[in-house]
């Protein structure tokens, strides 16, 4: 592999653009890259707590509580006590998030598209089953220094 090869440096700069392409296309919504992936894990998992939230999207906590105060302020989640743990939070969508949902997940789906423009589809195959390869190593990585 050549020297000057930084996967770090590459999925940093692809993330940021995702973000700045995301915030700019669902700022009406009031939604951005730090909100969006929160309501889209509680479309397939109502009810969560914050922290199992927060573990699985990969946030820290305080970033994870801040996106869930902008959610909240904006009318897209409630967050309640949990009666059983009074520490815990339960995070659930309101009607707005799920009234929102088909435009959210349609701006990330156009999103995808663009970013495989001129790909054959074997190579967006590729491109996934490569990227889960990444992630897995990254997961391990990650439980190692845990």
């Amino acid at each position: 592999m050549a020297a000057h090869r930084s996967i770090g440096k590459q999925i940093s700069t692809i993330s940021r653009s995702l973000s700045m392409f995301v915030d700019a296309k669902a700022a009406h919504l009031g939604l951005g890259a730090a909100t969006i992936p929160i309501l889209v894990y509680l479309y397939d998992n109502e009810g969560v707590h914050q922290d199992v939230l927060a573990e699985a999207l990969q946030f820290n906590k305080s970033s994870a509580a801040r996106a869930v105060a902008r959610l909240e302020k904006e009318g897209y989640i409630t967050k309640k006590t949990d009666p059983s743990n009074r520490r815990r939070n339960i995070i659930r969508t309101t009607k707005k998030a799920r009234t929102a949902k088909q435009e959210i997940f349609h701006i990330l789906k156009r999103i995808t598209e663009q970013l495989f423009t001129g790909f054959s589809e074997d190579e967006v195959t590729q491109y996934f089953d490569l990227n889960q390869k990444i992630h897995n190593n990254a997961a391990l990585m990650l439980r190692k220094i845990k």
